[in-house]
């Protein structure tokens, strides 16, 4: 018998998390994390100043217009 695995991500607790995809951008949540979100103009917007490779420090993309 496999024992219960129980998650409880911190984006459903409502506490603030973020997520880095494969594609090496940070994400708010890891559940953002999918084809349909990922094409909306909104997050279009999100995307273009979270690129990890493309800063010096991870607190630009946090402090930057689009993610306030």
């Amino acid at each position: 018998m496999s024992e219960k695995i129980v998650i409880n991500p911190k984006c459903f607790t409502g506490e603030q998390s973020v997520a880095f995809t494969n594609r090496g951008h940070l994400i708010p949540c890891c559940w953002c994390d999918e084809e349909w979100n990922l094409k909306t103009p909104a997050f279009q917007k999100l995307l273009k100043v979270s690129k990890i490779s493309e800063v010096e420090d991870v607190e630009e993309i946090l402090l930057s217009k689009e993610w306030q």
